[in-house]
């Protein structure tokens, strides 16, 4: 049974921060013009989910573009151009299975922390054989859990084995229902990704529904190059008791039972977080979902939410079970300055800056409000070893040998819209 899911948002207003256009109006004839680029600063964090922790060295992967975290765990991209489209957002550190999050054109400046999973559960296995399992939260049966099954020389000498049940928003990418007509459901990551067995090893996994013995399910795979879930070309099989779909795996990837089916969603009334302390680091807010036609008692409900939470495309992925953080720093828009090859002269030049706040025009929609932003107006001209600057209005300026930096700051006010404006709820079948 399908039914139509409606998402309520509470607290999810940020105070955004804009460092702003500039104008050059006219120089001296030996120094180029200097080229604006409009750009948007992607910015994000990345914790140890389980110790919530900063991840540094985390390699993030998002439109071809690479950056790293720092210490703070924090990463940043510039962005020339924005797609109306989803937006994925990847992160991959050693020892732990990828992590993503996804934004939408209408939240780009809202990136929902990722949180890595630490290894699960551990165990050294021989060429004897062995097992490794783990409970579900996911199963219609909350005693099943997901089990891998080693048979005696599918392995050629001692290894450690991790498993890491993933749910929610720690499943890596969207499903692949638009492509497949397939949700995720028992997701789990097998490390060390991409170990080839010599025997294939039997792989359960608990089911959100029952279903009729035998029923054939695609046991589908996270390709980590592409980013994105596939068939893996094996068919898991719904055993006697109806609850459990059982696999044979020829090698370690992060596996997950397809399950046909889709959704719909909408927002529903949002409360929002008018004000936010100056030195506050981020912001946090909970999710609710709600069935406006009841929950079927024969599908798990943690199974439900989980799978709004990994798929939703109203302003990016939310967990239903804890908190959602955003970074309040670093996610601002703005407009830098790439400036050209410039000759040096001995002669002055005398520059005129404007610094100005943009108009915005009308509201995208009638939810829309304004809220004030600092916008800060700069402007770095090298290669020149004597210029006239404007000393008043409010400039402030450094000079580092033969470069000068001017600054300006300036209140202006924006529209803040909720993610509804730009992106409506898609209809399921």
């Amino acid at each position: 049974m399908k039914k139509p899911i409606i998402i309520t948002f509470s607290a999810i207003f940020l105070l955004a921060v804009a460092v702003g256009a500039y104008l050059l109006n006219g120089c001296q004839k030996n120094v180029e013009t200097i080229e604006l680029i409009t750009a948007y600063v992607v910015s994000g964090k990345v914790v140890d989910d389980k110790t919530s922790q900063p991840l540094a060295d985390v390699i993030i992967t998002c439109l071809e573009k690479s950056a790293t975290t720092n210490s703070d765990g924090i990463y940043t991209f510039y962005l020339e151009e924005f797609p109306d489209d989803l937006i994925k957002i990847s992160a991959k550190k050693d020892g732990y299975p990828v992590g993503t999050t996804i934004i939408t054109s209408g939240s780009y400046s809202s990136v929902n922390t990722i949180r890595l999973m630490p290894p699960a559960i551990s165990k050294t296995i021989d060429d004897t054989g062995g097992s490794l399992s783990i409970g579900n939260t996911e199963s219609i049966d909350e005693s099943q859990k997901i089990e891998v099954i080693f048979p005696e020389g599918a392995l050629n000498n001692s290894t450690e084995i991790s498993m890491t049940p993933l749910e929610g928003i720690a499943i890596p990418d969207i499903s692949p229902r638009k492509t497949l007509g397939l949700l995720n459901a028992a997701t789990v990551s097998l490390e060390p990704s991409g170990l080839t067995l010599n025997q294939n090893a039997t792989a359960s996994f608990p089911l959100p529904m029952k279903m009729d013995p035998g029923t054939e399910l695609e046991l589908l795979s996270y390709d980590e190059d592409n980013l994105t879930w596939g068939k893996s070309g094996i068919i898991a099989t719904v055993d006697a008791t109806g609850s459990i779909a059982v696999a044979e795996i020829t090698h370690f990837s992060t596996y997950s039972i397809g399950i046909e089916g889709d959704y719909t969603e909408e927002f529903s009334d949002s409360n929002w977080l008018e004000e936010l302390s100056p030195d506050q680091e981020e912001y946090c807010y909970q999710a609710t979902v709600e069935y406006p036609d009841g929950v079927p008692d024969d599908i798990s409900l943690v199974w439900m939410k989980n799978a709004v939470s990994q798929n939703t495309e109203l302003g990016g992925r939310v967990s239903f079970f804890e908190p959602t953080c955003i970074p309040v720093k670093n996610n601002t828009e703005t407009t830098k300055s790439a400036a050209t090859s410039r000759t040096a002269t001995t002669r002055a030049a005398t520059f005129n800056f404007v610094c100005e706040c943009p108009d915005y025009g009308e509201p995208p929609c009638d939810d829309c409000y304004l809220v004030s932003y600092v916008r800060i107006c700069v402007v770095t001209i090298d290669e020149i070893l004597e210029i006239n600057y404007p000393k008043d209005d409010g400039w402030e300026n450094k000079r580092v040998g033969n470069t000068v930096t001017f600054e300006k700051s300036i209140t202006c006010e924006r529209w803040h819209c909720p993610p509804s404006c730009y992106h409506k709820g898609g209809s399921g079948n």
